[in-house]
């Protein structure tokens, strides 16, 4: 068993195999490790027969935030114990299965969300081989949620009394992606970074909920219908060089274009060419951090020239790529 203990907030992951070996966490990032890095974290790697596993961790008073890296190449199984309060799970690359304390397994899809209510039970995530996850796992004292917790009464008093109350996975909107992305992005000073986290940890807890009393309120697609606008947002996705029109889209899945628009805007909170555009910019940010140059960026965001990149990303966010790059601004 390899216990994560945290100073303040007092929860234990608790990080088992399907074999249930101890997987032996070393506190540092892996010697070749390029991806995402959050600031103010400390960090636990894994590397061996089983794959490859960074676990970044943020911990304060009120909030934990854990952002999972894994690459297997073996079935793993994580099982988070959490104390009384608010959790969230997103997933920001691949699929996997969650299965809370005597419930069924649920299918969490990349890009989708859940939120739930813990009184100290076992939250089950199940992992397949030869995948790439990120997956960014909060966690909340109750009085972060409840200075606006009668805001939303469709969801609290279902979440009350029971250990875990998990409808089913959710897409996650944009603007939740943007706050977790802020969380890494951001050029902070050591001693505002908690507060920052807060306030960010504060938007999204808000959001996620927003959006699940607005479900349960709601128009809402059907099932058919989320399973189209997912194979078309998977489309988007896979090269955001591509800008496929919304016949092209509505084609591929077999629906009208006025009924696909209004479907993938009632799931992820814009419309087609609106998500792209995001996509693409938000792409953009991390390939600049990752030392790209303006050409090769623009190409693979979807401009032929870099000058045009660089018109419409200023345009976009309100100050140029260079001056992001440089770290000239606040992002």
């Amino acid at each position: 068993f390899v216990f994560l203990k945290a100073e303040r907030f007092e929860m234990k992951p608790l990080l088992l195999s399907e074999t249930f070996e101890t997987l032996p966490l070393s506190g540092q990032f892996p010697p070749d490790w390029k991806g995402k890095r959050l600031p103010g974290s400390q960090a636990h790697s894994y590397s061996g027969n089983l794959g490859e596993i960074v676990v970044q961790e943020f911990i304060a008073a009120n909030f934990l935030i854990r952002f999972f890296s894994l690459r297997l190449y073996k079935t793993l199984s994580f099982f988070i114990p959490f104390e009384k309060g608010y959790g969230s799970i997103i997933s920001l690359k691949g699929d996997f299965d969650v299965t809370p304390y005597g419930a069924k397994s649920l299918r969490m899809k990349e890009g989708e969300f859940l939120l739930f209510h813990s009184q100290e039970n076992n939250l089950k995530s199940s992992f397949s081989p030869a995948m790439e996850y990120q997956i960014v796992s909060t966690a909340y004292q109750p009085e972060i949620y409840s200075e606006w917790s009668h805001l939303f009464p469709k969801i609290t008093p279902t979440i009350q009394p029971y250990p875990f109350t998990l409808l089913y996975p959710l897409p996650t909107r944009v603007a939740v992606f943007d706050a977790i992305r802020s969380l890494f992005y951001e050029r902070m000073e050591d001693h505002l970074r908690e507060s920052y986290c807060h306030l960010k940890i504060k938007e999204s807890l808000f959001l996620l909920s927003a959006q699940m009393h607005h479900h349960s309120l709601g128009e809402q697609p059907s099932p058919w219908e989320r399973l189209s606008v997912s194979e078309v947002r998977s489309i988007i996705l896979t090269d955001l060089r591509v800008h496929h029109s919304n016949k092209v889209l509505a084609d591929a899945v077999g629906m009208d274009r006025g009924a696909l628009n209004k479907a993938f805007r009632l799931e992820y909170g814009m419309g087609l060419h609106e998500y792209l555009i995001h996509a693409r910019f938000q792409r953009a940010k991390e390939l600049l951090l990752e030392g790209r140059t303006l050409k090769q960026v623009a190409n693979d965001t979807g401009y032929s020239r870099s000058s045009t990149f660089s018109f419409e990303f200023r345009k976009f966010f309100g100050y140029s790529p260079v001056d992001f790059q440089k770290g000239r601004i606040r992002s």
